[in-house]
């Protein structure tokens, strides 16, 4: 019986060590999909992706005309046969994220 606490010792004691002594390259933060293209789910991406200026003071009126205008782009680059780097998804994402950052920071107030 004592030789099986000893073989459980040992596995909880490597457990412990490995969770320590973990890498750098081990720890993977959280990657948001859209077509099977990671997507960096950070502000300053949002603002890249609606092509908003950032220097411009947010807010939901801004946000939906930037929106509105790159479904335009988004829709005559698709007819005229481009690559796009964004999908109508991803726009629709960034937005969402926006005005929820906007209506986050108009709370805090």
């Amino acid at each position: 019986m004592t030789f099986i606490y000893v073989i459980i010792c040992v596995i909880w004691i490597v457990r412990i060590l490995n969770h320590y002594f973990k890498t750098e390259d081990e720890f993977h933060p959280a990657k948001y999909s859209c077509k099977k293209v990671a997507i960096n789910p950070h502000l300053a991406n949002s603002y890249k992706i609606l092509e908003i200026d950032l220097n411009t003071s947010i807010n939901p009126v801004i946000i939906q005309d930037a929106y509105s205008k790159q479904l335009v782009f988004a829709t005559k680059n698709d007819t005229l046969g481009y690559k796009q780097n964004y999908y109508p998804q991803d726009f629709e994402a960034a937005k969402n994220y926006l005005i929820d950052y906007y209506n986050y920071l108009a709370y805090l107030n």
